[in-house]
């Protein structure tokens, strides 16, 4: 699974985050040598051993929102089916500020 972070305009914090199934890593000089499927995209960072490119599936299986300090989602919805956000997400898991 990649996690990806996200945050809205003028924030200057990651305020939702999605989680996808990684299909296969890649590292240079293969990057220009992969072929994507129509559901899939690229997302290429800086690793501990130089850049590598995910290939991941395009829809996310998780979405996650209201963010904590460490990066992670107190509320996380699962779509199941990876078509998008379209309503038929499912509540996994949803965290009580404890006070």
């Amino acid at each position: 699974m990649l996690l990806i972070g996200y945050t809205d305009p003028g924030e200057h914090r990651v305020t939702h985050i999605t989680y996808h199934k990684v299909v296969g890593t890649l590292q240079r000089p293969a990057f220009s040598t992969v072929a994507l499927a129509p559901d899939q995209m690229s997302v290429e960072v800086d690793g501990s051993l130089g850049p590598l490119l995910y290939v991941i599936v395009a829809a996310p299986l998780y979405y996650g929102t209201d963010v904590d300090e460490e990066g992670l989602p107190r509320r996380l919805w699962i779509d199941p089916e990876e078509d998008g956000l379209n309503g038929n997400e499912a509540l996994a898991f949803s965290m009580r500020e404890v006070k």
